[in-house]
Protein backbone atom coordinates (compact mmCIF):
# COMPACT_ATOMS: atom_id res chain seq x y z
CA UNK A 1 0.00 0.00 0.00
CA UNK A 2 1.36 3.40 -1.01
CA UNK A 3 1.68 6.07 1.63
CA UNK A 4 -0.11 9.33 0.84
CA UNK A 5 2.30 12.21 1.28
CA UNK A 6 0.95 15.66 2.01
CA UNK A 7 2.38 19.14 1.77
CA UNK A 8 1.05 22.41 3.08
CA UNK A 9 0.07 25.25 0.74
CA UNK A 10 -1.18 28.70 1.60
CA UNK A 11 -3.29 31.31 -0.09
CA UNK A 12 -1.18 34.13 -1.47
CA UNK A 13 -3.85 36.66 -0.53
CA UNK A 14 -4.93 35.87 3.03
CA UNK A 15 -2.51 33.16 4.20
CA UNK A 16 -5.15 30.45 4.73
CA UNK A 17 -3.32 27.11 4.86
CA UNK A 18 -4.40 23.64 3.80
CA UNK A 19 -2.88 20.25 3.15
CA UNK A 20 -2.77 18.81 -0.36
CA UNK A 21 -1.32 15.63 -1.77
CA UNK A 22 2.35 16.09 -2.54
CA UNK A 23 1.82 15.19 -6.20
CA UNK A 24 -1.34 17.31 -6.62
CA UNK A 25 -0.98 20.21 -9.04
CA UNK A 26 -4.67 21.02 -9.48
CA UNK A 27 -4.74 22.82 -6.13
CA UNK A 28 -3.25 25.90 -7.78
CA UNK A 29 -6.60 26.39 -9.53
CA UNK A 30 -8.80 26.05 -6.46
CA UNK A 31 -10.41 29.09 -4.89
CA UNK A 32 -9.51 29.90 -1.28
CA UNK A 33 -12.49 29.06 0.97
CA UNK A 34 -11.70 32.06 3.17
CA UNK A 35 -11.15 34.95 0.71
CA UNK A 36 -11.98 33.40 -2.72
CA UNK A 37 -8.59 34.33 -4.21
CA UNK A 38 -7.06 31.82 -6.65
CA UNK A 39 -3.34 31.63 -5.96
CA UNK A 40 -1.45 29.13 -3.83
CA UNK A 41 2.17 28.44 -2.95
CA UNK A 42 3.98 25.82 -0.96
CA UNK A 43 4.29 27.05 2.62
CA UNK A 44 7.80 25.60 2.84
CA UNK A 45 8.98 27.79 -0.04
CA UNK A 46 7.67 31.13 1.24
CA UNK A 47 9.74 33.27 3.58
CA UNK A 48 8.06 35.72 5.95
CA UNK A 49 9.48 38.55 3.83
CA UNK A 50 7.90 37.11 0.66
CA UNK A 51 4.57 36.64 2.43
CA UNK A 52 4.57 40.26 3.58
CA UNK A 53 5.56 41.60 0.15
CA UNK A 54 2.78 39.61 -1.53
CA UNK A 55 0.11 40.83 0.83
CA UNK A 56 1.24 44.43 0.43
CA UNK A 57 1.29 44.24 -3.39
CA UNK A 58 -1.92 44.79 -5.37
CA UNK A 59 -3.41 41.58 -6.76
CA UNK A 60 -2.69 42.60 -10.38
CA UNK A 61 1.06 42.76 -9.72
CA UNK A 62 1.48 39.51 -7.84
CA UNK A 63 1.96 37.18 -10.80
CA UNK A 64 5.47 38.43 -11.52
CA UNK A 65 6.49 38.33 -7.87
CA UNK A 66 5.56 34.70 -7.26
CA UNK A 67 6.35 32.91 -10.51
CA UNK A 68 9.10 30.97 -8.77
CA UNK A 69 7.00 30.13 -5.71
CA UNK A 70 3.66 29.25 -7.23
CA UNK A 71 2.30 25.74 -7.04
CA UNK A 72 2.61 24.23 -10.49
Amino acid sequence: MDEIRLRQVECLNCGHRRAVREDERRSALDECPKCHYVGWASSAELSERTRRLLRERPVQGRKRAVHLHAVQ
